[in-house]
């Protein structure tokens, strides 16, 4: 997607083993795990609009609004998109976006916007 990935860092690992560890407290021993990927994805959600296109969410340092990058697998267009604050993307169909509106007391209500 054009969008560089996140280095895979010493605690990453640790992260990783410490969790592993929990989930399986009767292994013993040093554990390592072969193949670590050298970045990881900066994509945190994935949703497909009713065109087949795939939007990838990733989150950007310092601001809450979602990113969004729409991709048509099909062709070269990728296009990026900030939402309103406060807004979370939960479904693309028919030129809206779907999603959930909170309000200033944190109160959600179902929100369509149009499709940039």
């Amino acid at each position: 997607m054009g969008i560089e990935g996140l280095p895979v860092s010493n605690g990453d690992r640790e992260r990783a083993e410490a969790d592993f560890r929990r989930d399986n407290p009767n292994v013993r021993g040093r554990v390592t795990f072969a193949g670590w990927p050298s970045h990881w994805s900066v994509a945190t959600s994935l949703l497909v609009s009713d065109d087949g296109k795939v939007w990838a969410q990733r989150v950007v340092d310092g601001d809450e609004r979602q990113h969004w990058t729409e991709v048509d697998l099909q062709g070269p267009l990728r296009r990026h998109f900030i939402l309103p604050e406060r807004f979370s993307l939960r479904a693309i169909a028919g030129g809206k976006l779907y999603g959930v509106a909170r309000d200033e007391l944190d109160v959600q209500r179902v929100a369509i916007l149009d499709r940039p």
